[in-house]
């Protein structure tokens, strides 16, 4: 038995990576291609519990944290062809952790685990985020620290006493997943795969938690930044075309259509509610005249 399932059993989870060219340093090998996404989601956890055990705060985020989150939901993966055509859905593994453990995560993924440290993203991309290798090349470890710097930005902390990545075990938050998804300025359809798998799997609260999207984080969160306030909104409303698509392919049921309308409803319902700041404010009377995104580096997530 895997450590995933072990792990899915143990704890009752509720129910990317970006383009690259052949010729890059960063380039996938050919045995990164052929790893089963068992054998990754397996390596994935490890790490997370290895790192725990040296007391070093790591979580697992993207598609990935998506599949453990869902749990008895998971089926959807394969419903909702998230595999995509080639059956693979992970190429890599994306982790979050905090800036000031990143010195002792560094020696602790090369000397512990052996990962190969990629010193040409570090010139690239500075302290922000750091590339990693399989000692085999069957997969690459891309850490970002601190925060996700897509279209739209997602802080987590610096303090590993007082920080966002202690809310779940092994993945960032339900919440901070849905933000991950929502935050992106021209999502693409695995995305809204992995939100209609979230919005079946978590309820909305008024807490953190396994098997909880926190509504009033994600409201007060949106109600300081229009521009994240507007993508989402605009992401929220594809959601709900794409779950009504896939119930008239089969592929939902309409008992779990309706617990994903629901709960996207009720999110937006918290979301336009919550009272928006003068810097919302502010920004609003710009509207779209103005560019509220920031551009990124294409990733697959």
């Amino acid at each position: 038995m895997s450590n995933f399932i072990k792990l899915v059993k143990k704890t009752g989870l509720c129910a990317s990576r970006r383009n690259k060219s052949p010729s890059s340093p960063l380039g996938e090998t050919p045995a990164m291609q052929n790893t089963s996404d068992d054998a990754v989601l397996d390596d994935a956890v490890r790490i997370v519990n290895q790192a725990q055990e040296a007391g070093l705060t790591v979580r697992l985020l993207g598609a990935m944290a998506v599949k453990i989150q869902a749990g008895t939901h998971a089926d959807l993966f394969y419903k909702l062809n998230r595999l995509g055509s080639e059956g693979k859905t992970f190429t890599d593994i994306d982790l979050v952790a905090y800036s000031r453990q990143r010195s002792k995560l560094h020696k602790f993924l090369q000397d512990a685990l052996r990962y190969k440290l990629d010193q040409y993203a570090i010139l690239m991309h500075g302290r922000d985020r750091t590339i990693l290798h399989h000692p085999e090349g069957k997969y690459s470890i891309d850490v970002f620290f601190d925060r996700l710097s897509y279209s739209h930005e997602i802080d987590f902390g610096s303090d590993p006493d007082n920080g966002r990545l202690s809310l779940d075990p092994v993945t960032i938050s339900p919440t901070d997943l849905v933000l991950e998804k929502i935050q992106i300025h021209e999502i693409n359809e695995k995305d809204i795969k992995d939100l209609v798998t979230l919005f079946a799997s978590c309820q909305n609260s008024d807490q953190e938690g396994r098997g909880r999207v926190n509504r009033k984080h994600i409201g007060q969160l949106l109600a300081n930044d229009w521009g994240f306030w507007h993508d989402a909104n605009l992401n929220l409303d594809k959601v709900t075309h794409f779950a009504c698509k896939y119930k008239d392919e089969g592929k939902l049921d309409t008992e779990r259509l309706g617990i994903i309308l629901t709960r996207i409803e009720e999110l937006k319902k918290t979301i336009e509610e919550t009272p928006k700041t003068k810097q919302w404010k502010k920004r609003e009377k710009d509207g779209t005249r103005k560019k509220w995104w920031n551009d990124v580096e294409e990733r697959t997530r």
